[in-house]
């Protein structure tokens, strides 16, 4: 989605600003689809620079639940021409 609006970014961080500025604030995306991101970004921000993490499955199918629907939101916007 951001991509198709010419969007670019350096850091995992910005995709994260960006998605709340461009897509939740302005109503193009649930609040709840915001602080589902943020709780991926989170996942995974632990899993990359946590030295000793670990994740129970019941755990990781939940987020696992949650992209999917994440990605089929975007999917949808992006079909719809949301920008």
């Amino acid at each position: 989605m951001l991509l198709s609006a010419a969007r670019k970014f350096v850091k995992h961080s910005g995709v994260r600003a960006a998605v709340h500025r461009d897509l939740v604030k302005p109503g193009l995306l649930e609040i709840a689809s915001g602080k589902a991101y943020d709780r991926l970004f989170e996942a995974r921000q632990a899993a990359d620079y946590l030295e000793l993490f670990e994740l129970e499955q019941a755990h990781a199918a939940e987020l696992v639940d949650l992209a999917q629907s994440f990605v089929d939101k975007m999917r949808r916007m992006y079909a719809a021409g949301v920008e």
